[in-house]
């Protein structure tokens, strides 16, 4: 009976250890295909934004990178976007990249086949009345 609970206990250890490898290892491809550099050599950066749109945040961002001369991926919340759809107009109309920072952004560690599809449908089709087309970057 101890074997067994300390076999348990192991096994637990170990899946921890690899989900948490792959969540801060930029080149896990755990949770499915990521991209990490252009090329041999290359000095490109991605610059990514999380979480937006947020009233004032986003705008005053937009105006520095503006200011720069930077484009950058904003990954946006289905919700947020709803609420402020001129705001990931504007992210779009200057020429940024948005990709899709689900619905509500909810834990996604222990959501269901179906839940994890219906986050990412809803935050779609805001995303898709609000700026029309964009990447499929999740």
């Amino acid at each position: 009976m101890l074997e067994a609970a300390i076999g348990g206990a192991v096994a637990l250890a170990g899946a921890a250890g690899a989900i948490s490898y792959g969540a801060v290892s930029p080149r896990s491809q755990l949770f499915g295909r990521t991209f990490v550099a252009a090329g041999p050599g290359s000095r490109q950066l991605a610059l990514t934004f999380d979480d937006g749109p947020n009233d004032p945040h986003t705008l005053r961002l937009l105006d520095v990178l503006a200011k720069h001369g930077v484009k950058a991926t904003f990954f946006m919340i289905g919700r947020f976007v709803a609420e402020r759809p001129e705001i990931a107009r504007a992210v779009a109309q200057a020429g940024h990249v948005i990709g899709n920072h689900t619905y509500t952004h909810s834990n996604l560690f222990f959501a269901s086949r179906s839940g994890l599809a219906q986050e990412l449908d809803d935050c779609e089709r805001a995303l898709a009345d609000a700026v029309g087309e964009h990447s499929k970057l999740f």
